[in-house]
């Protein structure tokens, strides 16, 4: 696939997903690694790669328990780590 079809699929598919906060398979590993095996991709594509990630971390928040209980700690450790981690590789972009 052209690389400028893949970007404009994430620049249709992204957008809608972080406004319905639900993942999107733009995320998968798949996705992100399969169509640059014979090339890099560019910073944009990278760009482009961690706004894909966005949605799914929304979604795994909005399905966090209201109460405050145990059940809720590990989740949101995970998800803050998760969180964290986009925000240093951004910083780093």
């Amino acid at each position: 696939m052209p690389v400028k079809e893949i970007v404009l699929i994430y620049m249709e598919q992204v957008p809608e997903s972080m406004d319905s906060r639900k993942a999107t398979f733009l995320a998968s590993r798949e996705w992100q690694a399969v169509p640059f095996v014979t090339h890099a991709p560019s910073d944009m594509q990278n760009l482009l790669s961690y706004a894909a990630a966005l949605p799914s971390l929304l979604e795994q928040f909005d399905s966090l328990p209201d109460q405050h209980h145990m059940d809720r700690v590990m989740p949101s450790r995970r998800l803050y780590d998760s969180f964290k981690e986009m925000l240093t590789a951004l910083d780093g972009w």
